[in-house]
């Protein structure tokens, strides 16, 4: 029996809803854990063959807590300053920004921080620089990630195609009439789960222009947990596209 590995679920709170991201561990615990620092939203560490029911009955427990929690955590990314203590989104992990001034200017991970050094004190020049990161970073990862889902999922051996960036409002990527994939720079803040399922979306229409029965069935074929996927990057967009 196979298990898809994220799904989601929610719950009701007063007149709120709490929706969350379930991913299955294979880990040999039993127990389950909620995780607030999810860009955006809520993820819920749990056992492979943990029921639903009980995943919820879990988040209800701790719903209190998990509401006040999650409110604190929007406020505090939405600052977004750019200045040192600010959190940074890359692949789904918050990092802590460090911002240092010399003339060796560079942007560097540091376990739980990205140090940017920059010359001067000035906000914008710090924002540049992690963009200009996020850019480098997100051909760098998109391009392996092309490739292995081009070769695995699909099963070609052949070169994998050619992409870009560009910037949507609306939109993670695209596939134009000639082949190219284009995908939002964006992205490169979400999950790689996420990343992964808007990859193989575009993939997909190498194959089949349209959203079409043909379309999804390849989709489901590639990717069976793709609407779990898609749900939790639609949760958390707001945020990606506003850090």
């Amino acid at each position: 029996m196979t298990h898809n590995r994220f799904r989601s679920l929610g719950i009701a709170y007063g007149e709120e809803q709490i929706d969350f991201l379930v991913e299955s561990s294979s880990s040999r615990t039993s127990s389950i854990r909620i995780d607030i620092d999810s860009p955006g939203g809520i993820k819920v560490i749990a056992p492979i063959g943990a029921s639903d029911a009980l995943i919820r009955a879990a988040v209800r427990r701790r719903a209190k807590w998990i509401w006040k929690h999650y409110q604190l955590h929007k406020t505090a990314v939405k600052q977004n300053r750019a200045i040192s203590g600010e959190e940074i989104i890359y692949l789904g992990r918050h990092y802590m920004l460090k911002v240092e001034y010399g003339t060796d200017q560079f942007v560097k991970l540091k376990g739980g921080r990205l140090v940017v050094r920059v010359q001067v004190n000035d906000p914008d020049v710090v924002m540049s620089a992690v963009n200009r990161w996020y850019r480098v970073r997100a051909k760098e990862y998109f391009g392996k990630r092309i490739a292995t889902l081009y070769s695995s999922a699909f099963n070609q051996k052949a070169l994998p195609p050619d992409f870009d960036l560009r910037a949507m409002k609306r939109q993670w990527g695209s596939c134009s009439p000639t082949g190219k994939l284009l995908l939002n720079p964006s992205l490169i803040r979400a999950p790689s789960a996420c990343v992964d399922y808007v990859v193989t979306h575009e993939l997909c229409h190498l194959k089949h222009r349209n959203h079409n029965a043909a379309f999804y069935r390849l989709l489901s074929a590639c990717m069976p947990d793709w609407k779990d996927r898609k749900a939790f990057l639609e949760m958390i967009a707001s945020q990606i596209l506003a850090s």
